[in-house]
C-alpha cells in the first residue's frame, strides 16, 4: 500500500543558468514539445523544491523504468523520477522509487577505467510509483546484431555544449536533448564481449552523449534497442578534430537482456 501514499508533486525546474537558444548537446536539438514523453529523469528532490539531476531514463510502464545500472550506484537512485514535458520554468511531475533492480551480472566499478572495459551489463529497472504519460517506451526484441548500420536517436537530459561551464540541460534551463547517429562496431574487443553497441555521429556530424545522457534511450525503428553508457571521451574536450570512432558513445544493448528485463517486471509487479 505505499504507492497509495504517495502523492504526486508538481514542483518548479530551479534554474541557476539563464536560457540561450544555442546550447545543445553536440549534434543535437531540442526534443519537440511530446516527441518522447517516455523520457524521464531520475534525480534527488530537495527540501526547497530544487531538482538535481542524476541520469536520462525510460518508462516502460506506470511503474518501471528503464536506466542505467550504474546510475543506481548512488545514493540519489532511491530518488524520485522526474516526468511530463520536462521544460525548464514550467511544472512537472514526480514519482517515487520504490525499489532499484541493476542487472545482477552488473558490478560496481571502483574507477572509470574498470566501468569502461569490465562491466558488461550496465542496465537495470526502477520500480516506482505510478508515472501517468500519454505514451510508454518500447522495448526492442531485435537481435543487436543486426542493426549494425541502422539509424537510430540518441535521448538524454545530459550536458550542452553552449556554455563553458557544460551545464546539464535542466539547470541550462534546455529541455530533452535528441539526436541522430549510427550503430556501429565496437572496435575493443571487451565491448563486443560485452554485448555493447557503439553510436557514431551520420554524415560526419560530430555527437555523443555527455554526463547525465546516462540511461537515456537508443530509440530504433523497433524500438528501444540499448541504453546509453559514456561516452568514450570528455565532452568537454570533444572537437571536430575527432574520428568518429573516437566520438562514438558506448550502449549497453537490450536484446541479450530483454528475458531478465520481462522476468523481473512480471515477478515484481
Amino acid at each position: 500500500m505505499q504507492e497509495a501514499l504517495f502523492l504526486y508533486l508538481c514542483i518548479r525546474i530551479s534554474t541557476t543558468f539563464g536560457s540561450s537558444s544555442d546550447l545543445r548537446i553536440y549534434g543535437g536539438r531540442d526534443a519537440q514539445l511530446g516527441e518522447f514523453p517516455y523520457v524521464v529523469v531520475l534525480g534527488h528532490l530537495h527540501e526547497d523544491n530544487n531538482f538535481e539531476l542524476t541520469c536520462s531514463c525510460s518508462a516502460l510502464s506506470p511503474t518501471w523504468s528503464l536506466t542505467a545500472a550504474h546510475c543506481m550506484d548512488s545514493n540519489e537512485a532511491k530518488g524520485v523520477i522526474a516526468y511530463g514535458d520536462i521544460i525548464p520554468g514550467q511544472k512537472f511531475n514526480v514519482s517515487k522509487v520504490l525499489r532499484v533492480f541493476p542487472h545482477p551480472g552488473y558490478k560496481s566499478a571502483g574507477n572509470a577505467e574498470e566501468y569502461e572495459t569490465g562491466n558488461c551489463y550496465d542496465i537495470g529497472l526502477l520500480r516506482t510509483n505510478k508515472i501517468k504519460i500519454a505514451q510508454y517506451g518500447l522495448l526492442s526484441a531485435v537481435d543487436h546484431t543486426t542493426i549494425t548500420g541502422h539509424e537510430v536517436i540518441v535521448a538524454g537530459f545530459g550536458v550542452t555544449n553552449g556554455t563553458k561551464d557544460f551545464s546539464g540541460a535542466i539547470a541550462a534551463n534546455k529541455t530533452l536533448q535528441v539526436f541522430k547517429g549510427m550503430i556501429s562496431s565496437c572496435l575493443e574487443e571487451d565491448f563486443l564481449l560485452c554485448s555493447r553497441l557503439c553510436v557514431s555521429p551520420t554524415c560526419k556530424q560530430p555527437s555523443l552523449i555527455c554526463g547525465g545522457d546516462s540511461g537515456g534511450p537508443v530509440i530504433h525503428a523497433s524500438g528501444i534497442v540499448g541504453v546509453n553508457g559514456y561516452h568514450n571521451i570528455e565532452c568537454e574536450y570533444f572537437t571536430d578534430d575527432h574520428s568518429l570512432a573516437q566520438g562514438s558513445s558506448v550502449v549497453q544493448a537490450v536484446s541479450p537482456v530483454i528475458d531478465w528485463l520481462t522476468n523481473t517486471i512480471n515477478s515484481h509487479s
